[in-house]
């Protein structure tokens, strides 16, 4: 059978796929089987099919399609995930850190509404700053310890502490950055910054420790602007992302037998939050010769600062409107 596949240039063009070398059939294979599982749902909220909605984004976002469709997907996903966050925070374990806490925060900035969004991360946000505090609850504690040693003040004494101390810290401050508080922000970026250790890191831990700092790095710019390159930071991310996973994956990247995480849903969420948020972002990505694989995340940025204007004309005519009823 002939497949066909996307152009080997790094450069994507609007209307083509995001991803180079990518197996346009394997790809349309998947969505759609994640058409037919999703079609099951319809009307349904619950979170058990969030997953179904993120892995289609993903796939949509690969294959080049509207950022809206992608941007729909993942509202979709996070519309589930608020339906129930205690019942999706028990079906998965501390140490599925990114699906059980990350992710639904993720999905929430993502679907471009900062109410929903507040929600999910008032529901799903890792209290970081409990533990420290002597403040948390059995369960929270055992939580924080499983991340980290460091998170209920604790030495840390094996790499893993470390690395898991950076993923907790970004998805704590994370959450708080979404629902403003800034403080928290600051102080759990502290313990970050503050945390001792002697022994040194694999190449690889040492790619999660850029990864995570280079996002609270982000994090912090949104609460304290004006010293960081946001856009730049994030650009960066993109890449290295990219890199990461077409290496991990090998050929299973471009030709997938499964849905892949295609779109670097972290920093894209960060992106969301400060196109939601009115941070000035200007041009996405700032230097888009330098970093090819950002470039296609421009869009997204486009349709978020989008979505926030039509929103606060939405606002304006709504209050229009009462006023005119009030003065009848």
């Amino acid at each position: 059978m002939v497949r066909l596949l996307a152009d080997e240039g790094a450069a994507m063009t609007e209307n083509g796929p995001r991803i180079a070398g990518l197996d346009l059939d394997a790809v349309k294979l998947q969505i759609e089987n994640l058409d037919a599982e999703v079609k099951k749902y319809v009307g349904g909220l619950d979170h058990r099919y969030a997953a179904a909605y993120t892995s289609r984004g993903h796939m949509r976002f690969a294959l080049g399609a509207p950022a809206q469709d992608v941007l729909d997907d993942f509202w979709m996903s996070a519309r589930c995930l608020a339906a129930d966050p205690g019942m999706h925070i028990a079906r998965h374990s501390p140490e599925q850190l990114r699906t059980r806490r990350m992710l639904p925060v993720e999905m929430g900035l993502l679907g471009g509404q900062l109410d929903l969004a507040r929600r999910l991360a008032a529901g799903y946000g890792l209290p970081i700053l409990v533990g420290r505090a002597g403040m948390a609850d059995a369960a929270t504690q055992r939580e924080l310890r499983v991340l980290s040693p460091a998170l209920v003040g604790q030495p840390m004494t094996h790499p893993q502490h470390l690395l898991g101390l950076a993923a907790a810290v970004f998805a704590g401050t994370l959450a708080s950055a979404v629902r403003g508080y800034s403080d928290e922000v600051e102080m759990g970026l502290r313990i970050l910054a503050e945390a001792e250790f002697d022994a040194s890191l694999s190449p690889a831990q040492r790619g999660v420790m850029i990864r995570y700092g280079g996002l609270c790095e982000a994090v912090l710019e949104l609460v304290q602007p004006g010293q960081r390159h946001f856009s730049m930071i994030l650009a960066d991310q993109i890449e290295r992302y990219s890199a990461q996973m077409r290496q991990t994956l090998g050929e299973g990247y471009t030709c997938p037998e499964a849905p892949r995480r295609y779109m670097d849903t972290s920093s894209m969420a960060l992106l969301a939050l400060a196109a939601l948020a009115g941070y000035p972002l200007g041009d996405f990505p700032p230097q888009p010769a330098q970093t090819p694989q950002a470039r296609v995340y421009g869009e997204f940025v486009d349709a978020m600062v989008a979505g926030r204007e039509e929103a606060k004309v939405a606002v304006e005519e709504e209050k229009k409107e009462e006023l005119d009823e009030s003065s009848d």
